[in-house]
């Protein structure tokens, strides 16, 4: 994705978003694990619709390492 220009906020860059099957591939675990970890609220998440969950892997990754 793309930086996007606010005139009062400045520049940012988007997260990527991916969903709960990458997730599980990049960090070796079940989907079941995954979905089992949003619902315990263990790992962020960005609810796009009320059945459409994505993740920002940086967050779910800075979540799992910190203590």
């Amino acid at each position: 994705m793309g930086l996007f220009r606010f005139p009062v906020f400045g520049e940012f860059k988007m997260p990527e978003l991916i969903n709960s099957t990458t997730l599980a591939r990049i960090i070796g675990v079940d989907v079941q694990t995954i979905r089992k970890m949003t619902k315990q609220g263990k790992i962020p998440c960005i609810r796009v619709s009320p059945q459409t969950i994505r993740y920002s892997l940086d967050d779910v990754l800075t979540t799992l390492k910190s203590p």
